[in-house]
């Protein structure tokens, strides 16, 4: 019976707890200087390359030297339960980039376009995000309906991470320019690891592309091309990871493909997390358009391979020289130099 309450409490404690972080958030913002910015849908689930977007933002705002109070895309789920996402309004806002815009993660979009309509006083910056309808009735009806409501808003820039995003939306969207995702920012690669073996790094939710025979061939093609030496890994881990544990999350990740003598992923992340450590990388094809158009940032990056179509591993992996690779990002730092403009001009 004790044994019976505890459990029962200690279930009440935990669905208390996000009830308890968001007003505690509402707190925060309300006492907050009106010139610290608010970032905002930052995520606690466990994908890496979601987690390094955030990294690489913080670093970007602490280089910077600008103020800014956190809030996750959980946080602004409950603030909205709570009828309290008004509290951001008339604040400097800087969303969280991703690939959420559009069809495949309806939530979030559905939260990012809630969030525009209770700010009409806020200025508010979207990092670069991959923008995705589907080319269905239903999809081309989103597109029209989002374009409306950030149009309507008077204080709105989005970035598009690729030219693909950007195209698509270009004739919808009033405010949106081109930038690379946030992660290319860093350069992981000075220092030199031992390398040895193949990982493979699949992805297995709604994005997906990659058939089951098709896998298995992948994974048979890598085990005779290394002699068996080949490790499965995936960068969305199916946990919670909050905040203060997420840049070890991040290094762990990291040290995996950079102790690989080559990686194998249809992931955009696993793509990016090999192009900043100098990690040779064949990418494969997924149902977003975002590794084909990220691809192109880096396609100087002669140890990113892109199989645009099926083939063998054996062939692709010979294109990638033998050699120690350094990652080399000047082509983007004339965008990222834009970006740091646009977000001070968002902090003024």
């Amino acid at each position: 019976m004790l044994n019976g309450l505890r459990r029962l409490h200690g279930r009440f404690y935990e669905l208390a707890l996000p009830w308890k972080s968001a007003k505690e958030l509402r707190k925060r913002i309300i006492t907050s200087d009106k010139n610290t910015l608010l970032y905002i849908m930052t995520p606690v689930h466990g994908n890496i390359g979601d987690l390094a977007i955030a990294m690489a933002t913080k670093k970007m705002l602490a280089e910077m030297g600008l103020k800014y109070i956190e809030a996750t895309s959980d946080d602004l789920m409950m603030l909205k339960r709570l009828h309290s996402l008004g509290v951001l309004n008339n604040r400097r806002i800087l969303v969280h980039g991703g690939g959420y815009f559009g069809t495949l993660w309806p939530e979030l979009d559905e939260l990012f376009r809630t969030i525009v309509k209770k700010v009409p006083e806020s200025k508010v910056l979207c990092l670069p995000n991959t923008i995705y309808y589907d080319n269905t009735p239903e999809g081309q009806k989103l597109l029209r309906e989002s374009a409306e409501v950030y149009n309507n808003h008077k204080c709105l820039k989005i970035c598009a991470r690729e030219k693909i995003s950007y195209d698509l939306v270009c004739g919808y969207y009033n405010n949106v320019v081109l930038m690379p995702d946030m992660v290319l920012s860093l350069d992981e690669s000075k220092e030199a690891n031992p390398r040895n073996g193949c990982v493979i790094c699949f992805r297995n939710d709604v994005e997906k592309e990659l058939k089951r025979q098709e896998v298995e061939k992948y994974i048979e093609e890598a085990n005779s091309l290394f002699n068996g030496r080949v490790r499965t890994t995936d960068i969305s881990k199916l946990t919670y990871i909050p905040i203060d544990k997420q840049d070890s999350a991040i290094k762990e990740q990291l040290e995996e493909f950079k102790a690989a003598e080559l990686v194998i992923t249809d992931r955009l992340h696993g793509m990016i997390l090999c192009a900043i450590s100098g990690t040779p990388c064949i990418v494969l094809k997924s149902k977003s358009h975002k590794i084909k158009g990220s691809y192109e940032w880096i396609k100087h990056l002669e140890y990113i391979v892109l199989a645009e179509k099926e083939g063998s591993l054996a062939r692709l992996y010979e294109k990638i020289p033998k050699k120690r690779f350094y990652y080399d990002n000047r082509n983007m730092q004339p965008y990222y130099s834009k970006l740091k403009k646009y977000i001070y001009e968002l902090a003024r």
